[in-house]
């Protein structure tokens, strides 16, 4: 090396934690069109030291090298490209293995830390993947590979043996019958696992990823869950002895579309579309309380029980659901939520004979909330920032991707629990 490739070569050895192993070989500068000049470090094993296995750390000979390259945003103003023939280590224990440089591991990742930040912050930033590529000067492949190491190595330090009350719902992955199901700690309220798919099947994949982490899906307490038979089979096999329970939520939003669809099917016909005039859609599914003086002027004109009975009915059943939901206790809950249910059983209205069904075949969820206070609408939040992430992204093309952008902002991951980060290496 010339004088000044020494000068830069000492800061940094210092800056990059180079051990006695390892030597600054060369340093130099190249010019590139229209951007400022490149810095180039050259790294280098010192002959006569050993290479250490990554896996025993014991020392090993060394059985041959690859050549490859780091790059960091930015170290002394300047772009640096690191640039090392690496060896592997022949270990009579655990065979060939690449050996592990120095700024690769924790605690001496000086340069692949500030690098794999960077990266992971923008992503999730909720930039598309050619503007992070582009920013970032990687491929595509490169700038989603290093969110999610950084990620997945956070996700294997995670501890989830405080799980205990779990919920879980499905939201849409992409426009058609495409979901992914999450499970999320009720009491953390972080995310805890993620898999494609819904229903019955769907809920084992959710408890297989918190089990490798301290968690038990055996001795879990109680589950949260949607109205959906099939959630309600998955978790009585997955989870025997959780206590599942169905929030007044989902009542009254199943019974709400329903009331929904009788006003639709009686504006369809002749009769209806004569008798109901447009603009009254939120004055048939809002209470009265909350209608605006507009939409309660243009309810008082209407005349429900001649032109719109079937409305008016489906309008009377929601309204005495809704007021058994709302008493204090479950004795007195349970036995006002049967008359409501006996109620639309037995009346003339298609839709609200199957709300009925689906609440008597919820006969012990649905009181249960009373009990336990344990709700999903925890994954009703979560489900909301999830769906603003994938249009953030402009959608994802496979699970992968769209789990690692899940976990970092709905996880809680703690990123210094990891035992290497990931760094732009080629």
């Amino acid at each position: 090396m010339d004088a000044q490739a020494g000068m830069l070569a000492q800061p940094f050895e210092g800056s990059m934690g180079l051990g006695p192993e390892w030597r600054v070989e060369d340093v130099w500068s190249e010019g590139r069109d229209g951007a400022p000049d490149e810095l180039h470090v050259r790294v280098g094993r010192v002959p006569g030291q050993a290479a250490r296995c990554p896996v025993c750390g014991s020392p090993c000979g060394v059985c041959d090298t690859r050549e490859r390259t780091w790059r960091h945003p930015g170290i002394w103003q300047r772009e640096t490209i690191v640039r090392c023939a690496v060896p592997r280590a022949g270990c009579d224990k655990d065979g060939r293995r690449t050996v592990l440089m120095p700024w690769e591991a924790r605690p001496n990742s000086r340069l692949a830390a500030p690098f794999g930040a960077q990266a992971l912050a923008v992503a999730l930033s909720g930039m598309a993947v050619t503007a992070i590529s582009k920013q970032l000067r990687v491929s595509d492949r490169r700038a989603w590979y290093m969110p999610d190491r950084a990620v997945g190595g956070a996700r294997e330090g995670a501890d989830h043996s405080d799980v205990t009350r779990v919920g879980t719902d499905d939201t849409a992955r992409r426009r058609g019958q495409d979901h992914i199901s999450t499970m999320a700690g009720l009491d953390g309220r972080r995310v805890v696992a993620v898999t494609e798919g819904r229903g019955k099947k769907a809920i084992s994949g959710p408890c297989d990823q918190p089990e490798g982490h301290g968690g038990d899906r055996t001795g879990a307490a109680g589950a949260a869950r949607g109205m959906s038979e099939a959630y309600s089979l998955g978790v009585a096999a997955e989870m025997p002895i959780a206590a599942q329970t169905v929030g007044r939520f989902h009542v009254t939003r199943l019974l709400s579309r329903k009331v929904d669809l009788v006003r639709c099917r009686g504006r369809g016909e002749p009769a209806g579309r004569r008798a109901m005039p447009s603009g009254t859609k939120h004055v048939w599914l809002r209470r009265e309380g909350n209608l605006t003086e507009r939409q309660g002027a243009t309810g008082e004109a209407l005349d429900p029980r001649s032109s719109h009975p079937h409305t008016a009915r489906a309008c009377q059943m929601e309204d005495a659901m809704r007021d058994a939901c709302g008493l204090p206790d479950r004795e007195s809950a349970a036995a006002a939520l049967d008359r409501p249910c006996s109620w639309m059983m037995h009346s003339n209205v298609p839709e609200t004979r199957v709300v009925a069904g689906t609440l008597r075949r919820e006969r012990e969820g649905i009181p249960d909330w009373w009990r336990s206070r344990a709700t999903n609408a925890v994954l009703e939040g979560l489900n909301s920032v999830i769906q603003s992430i994938k249009r953030a992204a402009r959608g994802f093309r496979n699970m992968s991707c769209f789990e690692t952008m899940v976990f970092p902002g709905l996880g809680k991951l703690d990123f210094s629990a990891q035992t290497s980060l990931a760094s732009a290496t080629h």
